[in-house]
């Protein structure tokens, strides 16, 4: 049996060793073309290697719809940190998440050793780091708030049990800004001290300012979430949202017991509102009620501090305080709450059954290795969901995505149209599901523009057009603002040579998002080819002001303009060579407008 020293030495080694065991077999998961390419390696902010870009993504005030829409500055800094260091090699963001979670049940177990035994600290401590429902955190690069979130939240508990309110106050901070469901914390540190018998009263000052803290981080949240559309303008009706976390609870509570099958999307089954609403009300009351008996009669047990932590924790998450545009149902929304069930296991296995915990132990571990194993990449990830919910139109929709985002890199035309067949049996699989299913109708017509640039079939380029334009239409009916389905219309438009209707679809798109980068630019190439050089200008920087990484783009296109411009006025003749010399060997077309721009000089 360990000393209570050399404790405090082997169990933080064991739980390093089993954390990094469990998740070493990630480092050789590539990103994934669910988030990680646009929230990561091609998000401008991240990639740029200019220091100001640390200001503006801490700055509130900075359009963050490249960001997620929403303030998380913490985690999307360090983005930009370990882009500086790995670029795109996927290796080293994994490390940071391994380590950093590594770090975070070092802390649980520091936490839970000043309110129980060190046996169960660290079987609380090893049962979390291997519970195999933390996979899509510690595994998803996109999860990195998560991650982050976990460890700060862990440092402001472990920092307010010592005493250290500085370090507390600072760590709430960060945890806020790693990701909003940690406003819980406070309520946390509360609960935390009634089951040690805290004073509460003593430490109202400090409970003051973390209030004042949250307050403020929540406020930012909301406000952030407000101005880019990252709260729904109709939201389910509250009995719909109550009935639906019934539903979900018992689905979470099934999953920290026995966390198998796990899936990256889930489907909630369907049952009438009412017993939604009688699961929540069931679930909620009865043991929120024993709980809150036991805290009242300061007789805090295992079980009924599982039960406070759990219905709290969830709360942010519950859509009952907020609405999100997120998943109602993910596993990552697990990752505080199992804090407590693990505590609660822990301690019934050490008091009833010590030899079953080596038994939980080693289950956990090879659960989570083998799930590790279905986010080594995309396609892997969304076929083994349909492996297991052959009928979730969701998942079919993101593999046809998925495949659909290949083709604009695949160079060789077979592989490329197989990538396409593919791609559209998803989506028709999509269809069978949910026939109203908006995205998979839009990625559809793109798939005909994508078989005219492929020509992968011998059906005239009208025809595909065609097909397009309908999808496009079908797309508009289930919703007339869909920006992307005017923008693509208005392409289509532009393309035979109707600048009228394309002018009426762009403006359209621009009236839904007056930022919305393909319109800009549409609008541009329309009034460039009515010769309205002044207002093409005009649509065309304000297209890019915003948008660094389109500078071959950019410039190709202010070159054409300038060149049209200089037959006019020779003064935008040096303008139109600065561009089109900037993208001369880089952009397909850029000799070709250069021979005609000297060609215009010299007939002038």
């Amino acid at each position: 049996m360990l000393t209570k020293r050399s404790s405090i030495v082997l169990h933080p080694f064991w739980i390093f060793f089993f954390t990094i065991l469990a998740y070493t077999n990630t480092l050789r998961n590539s990103f994934l073309l669910w988030d990680d390419n646009w929230l990561i390696y091609q998000n401008r902010w991240v990639t740029s290697r200019s220091f100001s870009c640390i200001l503006l993504i801490f700055n509130p005030g900075t359009n963050r719809t490249e960001l997620g829409s929403e303030y998380l500055p913490f985690p999307q800094f360090f983005y930009w940190l370990e882009y500086f260091f790995w670029e795109n090699n996927p290796i080293g963001y994994h490390l940071t998440q391994i380590l950093v979670y590594s770090l975070s049940c070092q802390l649980l177990y520091y936490l839970f050793r000043t309110f129980t035994s060190p046996s169960i600290a660290f079987w609380t401590s090893i049962l979390f780091a291997l519970h195999p429902i933390h996979t899509e955190s510690v595994t998803w690069l996109s999860g990195q708030k998560d991650i982050w979130a976990l460890f700060f939240f862990l440092l402001t508990c472990l920092a307010h049990q010592k005493k250290y309110f500085k370090l507390a106050q600072m760590g709430l901070v960060l945890a806020l800004l790693s990701k909003g469901t940690a406003v819980i914390l406070i309520g946390c540190l509360f609960l935390l001290d009634k089951l040690q018998h805290a004073s509460v009263s003593k430490n109202w000052k400090h409970y003051l300012r973390y209030g004042i803290f949250t307050g403020l981080l929540l406020a930012l949240h909301l406000w952030t979430a407000s101005h880019h559309g990252n709260i729904q303008e109709n939201p389910p009706t509250f009995q719909e949202t109550v009935a639906s976390f019934g539903i979900s609870s018992l689905l979470y509570l099934k999953l920290l017991c026995i966390p198998t099958p796990l899936l990256a999307h889930y489907e909630l089954c369907s049952i009438p509102p009412s017993y939604g609403i009688g699961i929540a009300l069931v679930l909620g009351v009865g043991s929120l009620g024993y709980a809150l008996f036991r805290l009242y009669s300061r007789l805090l047990t295992p079980s009924s501090f599982f039960w406070l932590w759990f219905w709290g924790t969830l709360l942010p998450v519950s859509n009952l305080i907020f609405y999100r545009t997120s998943a109602f149902f993910a596993e990552r929304y697990l990752l505080f709450p199992s804090i407590a069930f693990c505590y609660m296991l822990a301690t019934f296995l050490t008091l009833y059954s010590p030899k079953l915990r080596w038994f939980v132990l080693i289950c956990f571990l090879l659960l989570t290795i083998e799930r590790n194993q279905d986010w080594q990449d995309t396609e892997r990830l969304w076929k083994q969901n349909l492996t297991i919910s052959p009928k979730n139109a969701t998942v079919w929709g993101n593999l046809g995505m998925y495949y659909q985002e290949l083709l604009p890199y695949e160079k060789n035309l077979v592989l490329a149209n197989q990538y396409l067949r593919q791609s559209e049996i998803c989506y028709q699989e999509c269809l069978k599901f949910q026939p109203q299913h908006i995205r998979t109708i839009h990625n559809l017509g793109l798939l005909e523009l994508e078989r005219i640039r492929l020509n992968s079939d011998a059906l005239p380029r009208e025809v595909h057009l065609q097909k397009a334009h309908d999808f496009f239409l079908q797309a508009l009916k289930i919703n007339p603002e869909m920006t992307q389905a005017l923008s693509s219309l208005g392409g289509i438009a532009f393309q035979v040579g109707d600048l009228s209707s394309a002018k009426q679809y762009y403006l359209r798109a621009l009236a839904c998002d007056s930022a919305h980068f393909v319109s800009l630019v549409g609008m541009g190439n329309i009034l460039l080819s009515e010769k309205n050089y002044p207002q093409s200008e005009f649509f065309y920087q304000k297209a890019f002001e915003d948008r660094p990484q389109e500078w071959i783009l950019k410039h190709y296109c202010l070159g054409l303009l300038y060149t049209e411009w200089a037959k006019r006025d020779i003064q935008y003749w040096s303008l139109a060579e600065q561009n089109l010399l900037k993208v001369q060997k880089i952009h397909p077309k850029a000799e070709q407008e250069l021979a005609r721009l000297y060609k215009i000089k010299n007939n002038k």
